[in-house]
């Protein structure tokens, strides 16, 4: 994650999102970027921070996480 986020501030946003799916040849639509930081957004603030997506990922594994 930390390779695209080019802010240097521990997070995603849009843009940073959208060039990162272009780089893994998944290009997203506006609304489809915005949907995907919904799903994972927990704290509201239109990023996904490492614990977001860290949780994400081990949820859609099927792996517990219980924060700590």
């Amino acid at each position: 994650m930390e390779r695209y986020d080019t802010g240097k501030d521990g997070s995603i946003d849009l843009m940073e999102l959208k060039l990162m799916m272009e780089k893994l040849g998944a290009p997203q639509t506006h609304l489809g970027l915005k949907n995907m930081i919904k799903e994972v957004d927990e704290d509201f603030d239109g990023k996904l921070s490492f614990r977001e997506t860290l949780e994400q990922q081990l949820e859609s594994r099927g792996e517990w996480f219980d924060g700590s």
